[in-house]
């Protein structure tokens, strides 16, 4: 079984079984590069297994080296680090990436070699671009994956459990935010994004942000 199917399969039946958070962070400098950094929190499922499972891996630690050798090998991306905690039910992602156009890779890469059977399969990637040092513009990438109706239905299911936060965080203040879905922080050099993943697969919803620094 791939990596990224056994990681999803995972997530899946997480999610089924209780609600977990994704927080994820773009820090970004007046170069547009920067570092990525995120954390799936599923502390809920502790509280139903207690501590039987305390010593069980979340993720192999083949399929981390796997996953953190293909997101290294995208152009633009180093540091790339994977960290499974199991006492705190929590997996960490962190990577440093050095233009847009670096991001951009790895956020659309295809990790997972083509496999399409994830119930996540059909969640999209941010696409990230600027005009100069001032002018910023973020979307969201809808991706082809689910192929069946009940592979569909795994997916809302799952979606309406995880709940995802993301923040930008910019080397200057943000002068204005045009969007539906994004707010300026309460530092005035962030853009917060919050959403449920199964707001994902609502075609109407307009993921389009423009933020002005």
């Amino acid at each position: 079984m791939k990596m990224k199917k056994t990681f999803y399969l995972i997530l899946l039946i997480i999610t089924l079984v209780t609600s977990c958070a994704f927080e994820e962070e773009y820090s970004f400098k007046a170069d547009w590069s920067g570092s990525y950094e995120a954390s799936l929190d599923m502390s809920g499922l502790a509280e139903m297994v207690g501590g039987e499972k305390e010593n069980e891996e979340i993720i192999p630690q083949d399929e981390i080296a796997n996953l953190e050798s293909k997101m290294n090998a995208v152009d633009g991306i180093s540091n790339a680090k994977v960290t499974s905690d199991n006492l705190a039910y929590a997996i960490k992602f962190n990577y440093d990436f050095e233009d847009l156009s670096a991001l951009n890779r790895l956020n659309n890469a295809d990790l997972d070699e083509g496999d399409d059977d994830s119930p996540f399969g059909a969640i999209g990637k941010w696409e990230m671009r600027n005009k100069g040092k001032k002018e910023f513009f973020i979307t969201m990438i809808p991706q082809e994956g689910i192929q069946d109706e009940e592979g569909m239905d795994d997916a809302k299911q799952a979606g309406e459990m995880l709940q995802v936060t993301t923040t930008l965080t910019f080397p200057r203040k943000v002068k204005d935010v045009e969007s539906n879905i994004a707010t300026r922080g309460v530092n005035g050099n962030q853009v917060i994004i919050k959403y449920s993943g199964k707001d994902i697969m609502d075609a109407s919803k307009n993921w389009d942000t423009e933020i002005k620094l």
